[in-house]
């Protein structure tokens, strides 16, 4: 098990990745998905929390530390996780080392969703998260062809 948070003040989404839904496969669409649960949580006057299982895709998750990597370098622009299935979604933006993020968690029902805007956070909260990304990554990396 890996897991991955973003945080900001009074603020995580965390991600965690059992392993790959179907290991036998090595390369192909199918052979990158993962199995892998996504909590948040808010605690800002009052506290909202999210959990769900979620497949990811380990391309969506390389993209999103290879971004991540470069706003930390750069201290400026914007770093997004984006998911296939759209049931969760980070966008951190920073200038000069600080910024904001926003973030949801969803079901496929429309209506069922939690989300955070405009979250304060920083480069020491996101050079931690671009860490533990490697190690995701590094951990389940890109099997073959990708998109099959």
């Amino acid at each position: 098990m890996r897991e991955v948070v973003v945080a900001g003040d009074s603020f995580q989404l965390l991600l965690r990745v059992a392993g790959y839904e179907s290991p036998s496969l090595e390369t192909g669409a199918d052979a990158n998905w993962l199995s892998a649960t996504v909590e948040m949580m808010a605690d800002a006057g009052g506290s909202f929390r999210a959990s769900r299982g979620v497949a990811l895709r380990t391309e969506e998750l390389a993209a999103f530390r290879e971004a991540l990597w470069r706003l930390v370098e750069d201290l400026d622009g914007e770093a997004r996780l984006t998911h296939m299935e759209d049931e969760v979604g980070c966008t951190i933006r920073l200038h000069r080392g600080t910024g904001e993020l926003d973030a949801f968690v969803r079901e496929h029902v429309p209506g069922l969703e939690l989300r955070v805007e405009r979250v304060p956070t920083d480069q020491s909260y996101l050079q931690e998260t671009a860490k533990q990304l490697d190690a995701l990554v590094a951990g389940f990396p890109i099997k073959g062809d990708a998109l099959g």
